[in-house]
């Protein structure tokens, strides 16, 4: 018979944090506390989607001047620029947003660990429950608690 998989296993690639919480139960409240804390209240979030539109405003008429600098007319490189600029924006913000969430999701659920009494590094995520070190063997952060014999594996 198979061992019962957690229904978050496919979130273990990019967060592997959720595999250290003991139950299913764990890792949805700890889904829904990163939810409530940083969805939509993460000002990082918001200034970061306004400096790339700032961004993507300002390089507009460089953009358009690069276009017609090729012999196009003036209403064709219009056309040909704003769906760059579009596109481009729009990459952007994304990809940069992806890594803002990501990094900011890390974090969070590495701290709820933490306050779990599961010694996990903060700066890289590495289990620390079997190490006595001061430091993570990772990445040689120090250890802002140190492991006890309960957390032990």
């Amino acid at each position: 018979m198979e061992p019962s998989k957690s229904k978050y296993e496919w979130m273990y690639g990019t967060y592997p944090e959720m595999g250290l919480f003991a139950t299913d139960d764990d890792r949805r409240a700890a889904l829904k506390a990163v939810q409530r804390q940083l969805f939509g209240r993460n000002w990082r979030f918001w200034l970061y989607g306004l400096a790339v539109l700032i961004v993507t405003v300002m390089a507009a008429p460089a953009v358009v001047r690069v276009v017609l600098s090729y012999g196009t007319q003036w209403g064709v490189a219009t056309w040909i620029a704003l769906p760059l600029l579009i596109l481009a924006f729009v990459a952007v913000y994304y990809w940069g947003i992806g890594v803002l969430w990501e990094r900011s999701v890390q974090q969070f659920l590495r701290k709820r660990l933490i306050d779990a009494g599961i010694a996990v590094c903060l700066g890289c995520g590495y289990d620390l429950r079997a190490t006595e070190a001061p430091r993570c063997p990772e990445c040689g952060l120090a250890c802002e608690i140190l492991p006890t014999n309960d957390n032990v594996i």
